[in-house]
């Protein structure tokens, strides 16, 4: 059946108009991308909707994003998609810098706040003083708005900004300018609860410098913060606690000398050997701590410390400090098994 004249005419109209026919196409297509070839965005955004390979189209967007025209913005952000933390990283930076300094030729401000926030939350430390960057020139200049605004940032998780408000009224605080003082520990406290170990270790040292001018609330706030960070797996925290206890035990803390068994078992840095031995000196004056030594010697199964024990208890137990803990001690450890001990506690409590 042959086709109609009239209908044949028709068929080419349509393949004339709006370049219907695939050999239209193919020429619109060919003209999108030799413009945008030429860095013109329009030209790169027709290419893409032509595209149907998403990489392709992808990297229309991104020759977009880089070209000239009105359509530059919308180039940037289809790129982007609605993840700019990744989308941005690495090379694709240049993607969501462009639409910041678009948004800020524009007088966008709020919306360039917004994408560098997202930006600076995501890990991108340049994004966070790009971001900062006026409302510090504020602060510096007594404009407490810019204080205010940069401490919102700090309260909505950027560690970044909360560091750099510790740094700067710590800065003012150890110049005797006594207001910045709780300005700073807010910073390096809100920081910390974030979980950014840096203003964790930075409110730790305002916390020691606070106990050294003698306050014992403070002494024991530090104290405690220590233990904190040190369960969170701060390594700066377990040491410092380790070498406090070090000293505490040797001045016959018993609670001292217990923590730092503690701090050995757990696997902290702790010298075990040399721990023993401290405690060994310790035991002989005080009986608590031969209690640690035993059950370290039942613990571990080592004589050496059972001996240790045995010995410290012995001396306590024949006329030293805590003769009746002492000798409680020794008969402890006759009834767990040890038989050094059964031997040594009848002698003493006979005599």
């Amino acid at each position: 059946m042959k086709t109609p004249p009239g209908a044949r005419f028709v068929v080419v109209l349509l393949c004339a108009s709006a370049l219907a026919c695939g050999g239209g196409r193919s020429q619109e297509r060919a003209l999108a991308e030799e413009r945008c070839a030429k860095g013109i965005s329009d030209a790169c955004l027709v290419a893409a909707s032509l595209e149907r390979d998403p990489k392709k189209v992808d990297a229309y967007y991104r020759r977009a994003c880089r070209g000239v025209g009105d359509r530059t913005l919308e180039g940037c952000l289809k790129a982007i998609g609605d993840d700019p933390v990744a989308a941005c990283r690495g090379q694709g930076a240049i993607l969501c810098s462009t639409v910041v300094d678009i948004y800020m030729r524009e007088k966008q401000t709020e919306k360039a706040d917004e994408l560098l926030t997202r930006l600076c939350e995501g890990g991108d430390e340049s994004s966070c003083g790009r971001r900062d960057a006026g409302y510090w020139n504020q602060c510096r200049n007594g404009d407490p708005a810019g204080c205010d605004v940069l401490m919102a940032a700090c309260q909505h998780g950027s560690a970044k900004t909360c560091q750099s408000l510790y740094d700067y009224y710590h800065l003012g605080c150890i110049r005797d300018q006594t207001t910045d003082c709780p300005e700073a520990r807010q910073a390096a406290q809100t920081g910390c609860t974030a979980g950014d170990e840096t203003s964790c270790e930075s409110l730790g040292t305002l916390l020691k410098g606070e106990c050294a001018t003698g306050s014992v609330v403070s002494c024991a706030e530090h104290r405690n913060f220590m233990v904190e960070s040190c369960s969170r797996g701060y390594a700066w925290a377990c040491n410092t606690l380790e070498d406090s206890d070090r000293l505490g035990c040797a001045r016959l803390e018993a609670a001292a000398c217990s923590r730092l068994d503690n701090a050995c078992r757990m696997g902290a840095r702790t010298d075990c050997e040399s721990l023993d031995d401290l405690l060994f000196r310790v035991c002989e004056q005080q009986p608590a701590v031969c209690g640690i030594l035993a059950d370290r010697c039942r613990a571990l199964n080592a004589d050496n410390l059972c001996q240790a024990a045995i010995s410290g208890y012995a001396s306590g137990c024949r006329d030293g400090k805590g003769k009746r803990e002492a000798c409680d001690g020794l008969v402890a450890m006759c009834n767990s098994g040890n038989k050094d001990a059964c031997g040594v506690a009848n002698l003493k409590i006979l005599n």
